[in-house]
């Protein structure tokens, strides 16, 4: 009965839509999200960004009391069900994603005056979720610096200065001092395993110098003194909140100068995790270095204008990977922002730069020669 359909499509508000994809979310993230997967035992689908790219950035929740609500650590967007619709599939408009997610549950169409009504109140709401998340937002940056600051600078023979020298063969020795970005948690909380565990702690610094955000490393210290990381599905983990645009300062290079008082024609060295970032700065400790933890937050990667050269430390992802084309997107849009842009890539089949530069250590003297 067709008009049946069109009756109660006109009695569905934008709420009940969106309470309708969260009823089906598992099926809508597999069809908004294909290259997502499954986190936490299926309670969560992770990928990297609203567009859909492999990473753990985006988080959409599948069950509990917040199925269907998602959140982009590393861009701070957040909503509903429809919310994501309208991100991923209408360019934002939620009139747009109304009639998308009616198609898409089989509710039929509006005449244009419902259509109309229903977007203002889905407007209405957006705005209303936008002022909850501000305030979200701002209580989670302080929680955030609240849990860094209850670390300690790394010093020589504690966890997190073990980890990277003997677990990653960062050697630190070679710098004047450790980075201040990082502190060591002597016995940080862990929500997957419900314990605590040593953590390597780095600040996430907004493009402002605000800190909105804390990075964590558990770490695994053996009862032979070596340090590994936590043997956890996610040991490392951002806390909630974002931080769009933001990085951790790693390294201020040769100038030794603050992030705004950065001298003129500044290279800016940059990559995903830490430790590759960590095992360039040990080799070439004149360049500026900053971790952005995912590619999907290089793209927004808010750099000042004395910087006119971007380094990137890439990883050796498949060619033509949603992880590659996501890259190779970032980078050009930095291009187009001004900036000479290279990458440093290390030689197949090591993953990464890090791995490299373990593969090297364990070769016998005569091959590394």
């Amino acid at each position: 009965m067709p008009g049946l359909g069109r009756r109660l499509a006109a009695q569905l508000g934008a709420g009940t839509i969106s309470a309708q994809l969260a009823d089906r979310i598992d099926s809508l993230a597999r069809h908004l999200l294909p290259h997502g997967v499954y986190g936490y035992g299926r309670r969560h689908w992770r990928c990297g960004s609203v567009r859909g790219e492999p990473g753990q950035s985006l988080c959409l929740r599948l069950d509990g009391p917040l199925k269907g609500r998602f959140r982009d650590y590393s861009s701070g967007e957040c909503g509903d069900a429809l919310d994501l619709v309208a991100l991923v599939a209408c360019n934002g408009d939620l009139g747009a994603a109304c009639k998308w997610a009616r198609d898409w549950l089989g509710l039929g169409s509006l005449d244009p005056a419902e259509a109309g009504r229903l977007t203002r109140l889905a407007e209405a709401a957006r705005d209303e979720r936008r002022r909850r998340a501000e305030s979200e937002c701002l209580a989670a940056e302080q929680d955030a610096k609240r849990v860094w600051l209850a670390g300690a600078p790394l010093r020589p023979g504690d966890a997190g200065w073990l980890y990277l020298a003997d677990c990653r063969l960062i050697d630190m020795t070679a710098l004047e001092a450790p980075p201040r970005a990082l502190r060591l948690h002597p016995a940080l909380y862990n929500p997957e395993s419900r314990r605590p565990w040593p953590a390597l702690m780095a600040a996430i610094c907004a493009p402002d110098g605000r800190h909105v955000n804390t990075h964590r490393i558990w770490l695994d210290a053996r009862r032979d003194g070596s340090v590994a990381k936590a043997p956890l599905d996610r040991p490392k983990l951002s806390m909630p909140g974002g931080y769009a645009g933001g990085c951790v300062r790693l390294w201020r290079g040769a100038s030794g100068k603050p992030w705004n008082a950065m001298p003129g024609g500044e290279t800016v060295l940059a990559g995903e995790g830490i430790e590759d970032v960590m095992t360039i700065v040990c080799a070439r400790p004149d360049w500026r270095a900053v971790a952005v933890l995912s590619v999907s937050s290089l793209v927004g990667l808010v750099l000042p204008p004395q910087v006119t050269r971007l380094i990137w430390i890439a990883q050796n992802d498949p060619p033509g990977s949603p992880a590659a084309n996501a890259l190779a997107r970032a980078l050009r849009e930095h291009r187009s922002r001004g900036l000479t842009v290279a990458a440093i890539r290390p030689p197949r089949p090591a993953k990464d730069v890090n791995e490299w530069t373990q593969q090297l250590a364990e070769e016998p003297d005569d091959v590394a020669a």
